[in-house]
C-alpha cells in the first residue's frame, strides 16, 4: 500500500500494482505545509497569540514554531520534541501554552513516525529485516504518542494503519482506518485503505462496499476501479471485473500494469492466449520484475501445451529476481518453474526460502508436491 503508497504485498496473484497505501499530500494536505497542524484539535496558531508577558515562554515557543517550518527528517522532529519537553518542565508555563505545546508535540511525533516509516521498505529491500523491524516499532511508538497527546489526530491513525498493513497486520490496520472514518467521515482515502485491508483479509463483500463508497464520491478514480476489479475477480464475478479492467486499460493505455492486471483475469478464467498477450504487452510498455514473474508462472503452470514452456519460465523467473530482488512470491514462482522442468531438489530449496520469508498455506501445499516429485499445475478452466 494505504492510499497511494508505493508498496506491493506478497501474495500469489500479485494483483495490487495499484499501490496499497496512501501517504503524503494526497492523504495529508498538511504535509505540503509542514508547520500547520491540520485537523488536530488545536491548530498551529501564530506564536504571537501565545505570548506570556511574565516570562520568555512566548519567545521560546516562537523559536520552536520556526523549527517546524523547515523540519524534514526524523532528527529534526526529534529536536522539536526535545525542545518542547524542556519547555513543558517549566512549572510557570501557562495552561494555554501547555495545551498548545502538547498539540505541537503530537504533530512532531506524527511526522517523526512518518519519516521512520519511510525506512521500512528501504531496509526490507536491502534484506535488513532487523532494521526494518526497528523502524516499524519506532514509528508505531511515535504514532501512539501522537494519539495519546491528541486523540483527535486522525493523521496519526492513518499512518499507524499504513505501518500495520505493511507488516501484514491487516486486522489492526482496518481498525485504524475505521477510526479515521469515525473522526473524518468524508475521508475517502480511509475508505479505500480499509477496502484494501478487507481484500487482504478475504472479506470481499465488505471490501466491495468500501470501494463502491469511494467510487460514488469519485467515479473516475482509476486506482479504486482497479481495486474493485480485483475484488470482483476474487468473488467470481468475472464479467463485472473485466468491465472494470477494460475501463482501466482504456484510460491508461500506456500503463503496463493495466494490461498485466487484465491478463491476470484472463489467466484466472483460463484464457491463456489473451493472458499471455496482455503480459507481453505490459512488458513491451515497461519491463517490470513482477510482470516477468507472472509470465514465468503462466509458462510453468499452464495446462495448455501451447503455453507450457518450463525452460523459458525458469529464465524469466530468474530475471524477475535479478531485476527486482528476492521476495517470497518470486522464490515461489522460481520453485514452480524448476519443478515443472523436473528439477525438484532445486525447487524444494527455493520453496523453503519462500516459506521462510512468508508463511502461506499454498506455499506449504506446493512444497508437499515437490517432495513427492510432482509439479504444481493450474487447473484447466473455461
Amino acid at each position: 500500500m494505504f492510499r497511494r503508497f508505493n508498496h506491493v504485498f506478497e501474495f500469489k496473484y500479485l494483483r495490487l500494482t495499484v499501490c496499497l497505501f496512501a501517504m503524503a499530500v494526497i492523504v495529508l494536505g498538511e504535509f505540503a505545509n509542514a508547520h500547520v497542524l491540520g485537523n488536530s484539535s488545536t491548530e498551529a496558531r501564530s506564536p504571537a497569540i501565545l505570548q506570556d508577558e511574565r516570562s520568555n515562554h512566548g519567545q521560546r515557543i516562537a523559536a520552536i514554531f520556526e523549527q517546524t517550518k523547515t523540519a524534514n527528517s526524523a532528527k529534526d522532529y526529534g529536536e522539536i520534541i526535545s525542545a518542547i519537553d524542556s519547555l513543558l518542565q517549566d512549572a510557570e508555563l501557562s495552561a494555554n501554552n501547555r495545551t498548545y505545546l502538547n498539540s505541537l508535540k503530537a504533530w512532531a511525533h506524527d511526522h517523526r513516525g512518518y519519516k521512520r516509516s519511510e525506512l521500512i521498505d528501504l531496509f526490507r529491500t536491502a534484506n535488513n529485516h532487523e532494521q526494518a523491524n526497528l523502524a516499524v516499532a519506532q514509528s508505531i511508538e511515535d504514532f501512539q504518542m501522537a494519539i495519546e497527546l491528541d486523540p483527535q489526530r486522525w493523521q496519526a491513525r492513518m499512518h499507524r494503519g499504513i505501518v500495520f498493513a505493511k507488516s501484514a497486520d491487516f486486522d489492526a490496520a482496518a481498525n485504524e482506518f475505521t477510526e479515521v472514518i469515525r473522526l473524518e467521515p468524508s475521508n475517502t482515502s480511509a475508505f479505500f485503505n480499509r477496502a484494501e485491508c478487507l481484500y487482504q483479509l478475504r472479506r470481499y463483500e465488505e471490501a466491495l462496499v468500501n470501494y463502491n463508497h469511494v467510487l460514488n464520491v469519485s467515479p473516475g478514480d482509476i486506482q479504486v476501479v482497479t481495486g474493485r476489479a480485483h475484488t470482483l475477480m476474487q468473488m467470481g464475478r468475472f464479467d463485472e471485473a473485466l468491465e472494470d479492467y477494460q475501463i482501466v486499460v482504456r484510460i491508461r493505455p500506456n500503463d503496463g500494469w493495466a494490461f498485466a492486471n487484465r491478463g491476470e483475469l484472463y489467466a484466472e478464467v483460463g484464457n491463456w492466449k489473451l493472458a499471455y498477450n496482455d503480459y507481453n504487452k505490459a512488458i513491451e510498455i515497461k519491463p517490470d520484475a513482477d510482470i516477468y514473474r507472472r509470465i514465468a508462472w503462466l509458462l510453468a503452470t499452464c495446462p495448455d501445451e501451447e503455453f507450457y514452456r518450463p525452460q523459458t519460465a525458469i529464465e524469466l523467473a530468474r530475471k524477475a529476481i535479478d531485476m527486482g530482488g528476492v521476495t517470497a512470491s518470486r522464490l515461489d514462482t522460481l520453485a514452480a518453474c524448476l519443478a515443472s522442468a523436473g528439477y525438484f531438489d532445486e525447487a524444494k530449496v527455493y520453496q523453503k526460502q519462500a516459506i521462510d520469508l512468508l508463511e502461506r498455506q499454498e506455499y506449504q501445499t506446493r512444497m508437499a508436491l515437490y517432495e513427492n516429485g510432482e509439479p504444481f499445475m493450474l487447473p484447466a478452466r473455461r
